[in-house]
């Protein structure tokens, strides 16, 4: 990946500069570069400790790539790039294998623009099934060097069928998504915006210190004894407009809790003032998800476990925001644009400041009612909630002024988690606190 193949154990040392890719098309004969270049690089997740580069191959990586090969880059990106490099400039073609992640990975947006710059993507190639012993979602962009194509044609699964095309992306463009979601089905609605979420609210994502840190401190109480025991919260316990606390089992540190609980006075100083921080009134958006998945913590009782999103705004508005972050034209947007970055290809992972960058819609009345339709579906019983959270959707298409509304809350419904009843244990131990 990095140098040419040579007789020469010191080059890539310490200190040595590294050969020229201008030096291995000298050497290959083909000083115009390559008409194709096709290829199935490795995949090395720089999330796992045993695929992580040490020290000195990640700074032989940035000395050759620059800022292309940041410290969570899949080398399989790399050598995208690299492919881009060593094709003619001039209608040469690249075909690499790629995990879905190279679409949408921040750590890959260095790539997308570097190689977008030297052409289009003419044609995606999106597997959609399993086709390796490997369980990871792959595709293949096919990139033309020298093309300036308006549209990129997309390709499924095994028989390579005909998936239609949309726009093919800019340099400019964050990420690759798009195309990912035209090729899930996903349809495309015009939306009037105005602002972003970020101008009325705050949103924090929480780390493995803070993961790790109340592992020896959760237990498992179904009544608490003081105030100082507040529910903890995972994704996996937060359904649109619904906290499913006590209603499933959930793990944590591969540990199985059912009513998972944190002691707040056995936490060190500095978690303490985190636990603080964050049992205030909020809204708790889940990741790894079809849809955005969001409740709203009016009383500031629960906990939130990483990798939930909590976002602060002013009490009177946390209600709006729920109904605009769990609507169909936000999970629309999102898909659009974040696709590819969770550990399913069909699902979202949103970070902080992808949270507050959701627009707003332009019309408020009907965002205002759906706020108060998200209240009503959040203290609704489980059969009655679902029509409420579907008037809610509906009119947070008003808000955004979406044309065919009808189709977009058709798609949006059939994404939507399906429904879910307490268990009979979560309902005995309801029917003893009360008596």
């Amino acid at each position: 990946l990095i140098m040419p193949m040579t007789d020469d154990p010191s080059i890539g040392s310490s200190g040595k500069e590294l050969p020229s890719w201008p030096a291995f098309k000298a050497l290959t004969g083909v000083l115009e570069g390559f008409d194709l270049v096709i290829g199935n690089p490795p995949f090395l997740s720089q999330l796992s400790t045993e695929t992580a580069h040490d020290r000195t191959y990640a700074s032989l990586l940035q000395q050759r790539f620059g800022q292309a090969a940041l410290a969570y880059t899949n080398p399989a990106a790399l050598f995208l790039l690299l492919a881009s490099e060593i094709a003619s400039p001039d209608g040469g073609v690249v075909a690499l294998l790629q995990p879905v992640s190279t679409l949408s990975a921040q750590g890959a947006r260095q790539v997308r623009e570097a190689v977008l710059s030297k052409g289009s993507m003419t044609a995606l190639w999106v597997a959609g099934q399993r086709v390796f012993d490997a369980d990871v979602d792959v595709c293949a962009p096919i990139i033309t060097l020298g093309d300036s194509s308006r549209h990129t044609n997309l390709l499924g699964g095994r028989t390579f069928r005909n998936l239609g095309n949309d726009r093919a992306p800019g340099s400019d463009e964050a990420t690759w998504s798009s195309l990912l979601a035209t090729s899930r089905g996903a349809p495309r609605h015009g939306a009037r915006t105005e602002g972003r979420l970020g101008e009325v609210a705050e949103a924090t994502a929480d780390f493995r210190d803070q993961y790790y840190g109340l592992v020896p401190h959760i237990i498992d109480l179904f009544e608490p004894a003081s105030a100082r025991q507040p529910p903890l919260i995972t994704s996996g316990l937060i359904d649109p407009a619904e906290c499913r606390w006590g209603a499933q089992e959930m793990k944590f540190n591969k540990s199985s809790y059912r009513y998972p609980r944190v002691e707040l006075d056995d936490l060190p100083e500095q978690l303490q003032d985190w636990a603080d921080n964050r049992l205030v009134p909020k809204v708790l958006l889940a990741t790894q998800t079809r849809v955005l998945e969001a409740l709203v913590d009016l009383s500031g009782e629960y906990l939130p476990s990483v990798p939930v999103v909590t976002i602060t705004s002013d009490e009177e508005d946390l209600w709006k925001i729920g109904a605009l972050l769990v609507s169909p034209p936000i999970t629309l947007i999102a898909l659009r644009r974040h696709l590819g970055t969770a550990l399913s290809s069909e699902a979202l992972k949103l970070r902080a400041r992808d949270v507050l960058d959701v627009p707003m819609p332009l019309n408020n009345d009907p965002w205002a009612e759906a706020g108060f339709e998200f209240e009503n579906a959040t203290n609704a019983k489980a059969d009655s909630r679902r029509s409420l959270l579907i008037e809610c959707g509906s009119l947070m298409c008003d808000a955004y002024g979406v044309s065919n509304a009808e189709e977009l809350v058709d798609w949006w419904k059939a994404r939507l988690p399906p429904l879910r009843k307490p268990t009979m244990t979560t309902q005995v131990a309801a029917a003893e606190m009360i008596s």
